[in-house]
Parts: structure tokens; C-alpha cells; sequence
């Protein structure tokens, strides 16, 4: 009966409609089923000021660290 009743739960997660599918569900499904002709539909989650704040936030530091001779001498023997 266990058995059944998780079959059943899958079956549920699987019928719903595409659109009502969460942008993550339906790019999961996508890699799972690679030649799907399904496309993303589920909007981009929106990004709110503390989002921004951190990417801000990480890019000052990268830039900081571009400045520092040290990592910019590593980086560059990295590069070559």
C-alpha cells in the first residue's frame, strides 16, 4: 500500500500542468528529458535589494582583490 501511495504522489507531481510548474521543477524536468520540445515558461524569480546589495557586495570584493599585486600576479601567471 506504501508502495502505491508513493506511486500515486509522483504521478500527482507529474500530471500538473506545465505552466503551473515552477521555474526550478521545469528546468529539472528539461535536464531530465533533454530532447523535450518544451521551453521555460515559469517567470525569473524577482530579486530583491538584499539580493542586489550582495552582488554588490561581491563585486567590490573581487575588484578589491584585482587591486592587490599579489592576486593580480597569480591571476595573471594563471592566465598564461
Amino acid at each position: 500500500m506504501k508502495h502505491s501511495a508513493q506511486i500515486n504522489a509522483e504521478f500527482v507531481k507529474e500530471a500538473r500542468e506545465w505552466d503551473d510548474l515552477s521555474r526550478k521543477e521545469q528546468r529539472e524536468y528539461l535536464i531530465r528529458h533533454p530532447r523535450s520540445k518544451r521551453k521555460l515558461t515559469a517567470p525569473r524569480p524577482k530579486r530583491t535589494k538584499e539580493d542586489e546589495e550582495k552582488m554588490k557586495k561581491k563585486l567590490r570584493k573581487r575588484k578589491s582583490m584585482l587591486r592587490n599585486p599579489v592576486y593580480k600576479n597569480l591571476l595573471m601567471e594563471h592566465m598564461r
